[in-house]
């Protein structure tokens, strides 16, 4: 793999996401989700560590020792994500994870919640859904997110029908690639409009 170079914008993200109480793992997941890439834990961790980016991992508008933010308490990131205070003195998470996490428990590894309607600020439980890394990549990478709750449930759907597409025919990946591409000319003018199995009111179930 070759050498993968990290932009002033990847540090500006890293620096003010990086707050103490965000783990590696969640810091990577936002990362690959802003930019559509697929950085590892180990990648992040490093160009953190290169630039000196653990140090933002305490808060520098709240002092270490601070305990006079409650615990629930939110604050917004330049980033459009919402951490709420989980623990003193300085424990802040994904709000949208401890939504998500305690009504279905902790967040299997490999795994991602995404916002279905695009809104990073509804957290109701229907809009927040568990997706694998691997569909998430896919979304990004054939555009299937969008600002309506049915259409990138359906995207999610397309995304894993490709999946299910390559293992299938992993002794004939070219076959596996036609098969997709069949299917998704004849489904994709329903999943457009949003009819049939692709509407938006079918409730289309997270996996899992």
């Amino acid at each position: 793999m070759g050498r993968q170079i990290f932009f002033p914008e990847h540090v500006a993200f890293l620096k003010e996401i990086n707050v103490w109480g965000i783990t590696y793992k969640e810091l990577t997941d936002l990362f690959n989700n802003k930019f559509e890439t697929s950085r590892s834990v180990r990648q992040i961790y490093r160009v953190c560590s290169y630039r000196n980016l653990i140090l933002g991992r305490v808060d520098a508008h709240i002092p270490l020792d601070d305990k006079s933010h409650a615990i629930g308490t939110e604050r917004k990131v330049r980033s459009d994500y919402v951490l709420v205070k989980t623990a003193h003195p300085q424990m802040w998470r994904l709000k949208h994870h401890v939504v998500w996490e305690t009504a279905h428990g902790p967040i299997p590894d490999g795994h991602v919640i995404i916002f279905v309607d695009g809104n990073r600020y509804n957290f109701a439980l229907d809009n927040l859904i568990l997706a694998s890394k691997q569909e998430v990549m896919i979304m990004n990478a054939k555009k299937l997110f969008k600002n309506h709750a049915g259409l990138t449930l359906a995207g999610l759907q397309i995304a894993r029908v490709y999946l299910a597409m390559r293992e299938r025919f992993q002794g004939d990946p070219e076959l596996g690639v036609r098969s997709y591409r069949e299917w998704l000319r004849k489904h994709r003018g329903k999943w457009r409009r949003g009819e049939g199995e692709y509407s938006p009111n079918n409730g289309v179930s997270s996996p899992q």
